[in-house]
C-alpha cells in the first residue's frame, strides 16, 4: 500500500510538471533592453544611448548616441505598417525606392539588398541625403513578420556612420516582433 501511494504521488508530480511546461509560454521580449508592448516589439539598444519616445520625428522610439562634436547619431523605429493581402515586403521596398528620390533631398542610393534580421525576412537600403545644412548617411532596415513591417532607420554624419554601424547592427539583430 505504501509503495502504491509513493508511485501515485510520483505520477501526480510528473503530470504536474508536464502540464506546467505545456501551459507556460516564454515571452520572446523578456530580457531585451527596450520593450514596446503597445506595438509588440523589443530590442537591445546600443549601450549608453538615450531613449526618446516623445520625439518630433514620428518614430515610436528613437535611440540617440552621446553627443560628440555637437552631433549625435540615432536609430529610430516607426509604428508598424500592416501589409494588405496583395502586398509583400518586396513591393513596399520598390515603392520606397521610387518615392525616396522625390521626397528626400539629394537622395543617393548606396546599396539595396535583401537580408535577414534576427531570423526574420528583411531588406536593407543604404543611402546619402541632405537635411537642412547637413549631408547625412542613412541605413534603413525594413523587417517583416506576420504581415507586419517595421522600419529601423539609422542616421549619422558620414564621418560618424562607420563608427557606430556595428553597434547599430547588434541592435537590429536583437530586434524581436511578437
Amino acid at each position: 500500500m505504501k509503495n502504491k501511494i509513493i508511485v501515485v504521488g510520483m505520477m501526480l508530480v510528473l503530470v504536474a510538471i508536464y502540464l506546467g511546461g505545456c501551459t507556460q509560454q516564454q515571452d520572446p521580449l523578456k530580457g531585451l533592453g527596450y520593450v514596446n508592448k503597445q506595438y509588440g516589439f523589443g530590442l537591445n539598444p546600443p549601450e549608453g544611448w538615450t531613449t526618446d519616445e516623445n520625439n518630433q520625428f514620428g518614430a515610436v522610439v528613437r535611440f540617440d548616441s552621446p553627443i560628440e562634436n555637437g552631433s549625435a547619431v540615432d536609430l529610430g523605429i516607426t509604428k508598424p505598417y500592416t501589409l494588405n493581402a496583395s502586398e509583400t515586403l518586396n513591393i513596399v521596398v520598390e515603392q520606397l525606392l521610387a518615392q525616396y528620390p522625390v521626397t528626400i533631398t539629394n537622395f543617393t542610393l548606396v546599396s539595396n539588398s535583401a537580408r535577414t534580421a534576427n531570423g526574420m525576412n528583411a531588406h536593407e537600403i543604404i543611402y546619402t541625403f541632405v537635411q537642412g545644412i547637413y549631408a547625412l548617411k542613412g541605413r534603413q532596415v525594413i523587417i517583416e513578420k506576420n504581415k507586419k513591417i517595421f522600419f529601423l532607420t539609422y542616421t549619422a554624419l558620414p564621418d560618424r556612420y562607420d563608427i557606430y554601424n556595428s553597434v547599430v547592427e547588434q541592435s537590429i539583430n536583437s530586434f524581436t516582433i511578437v
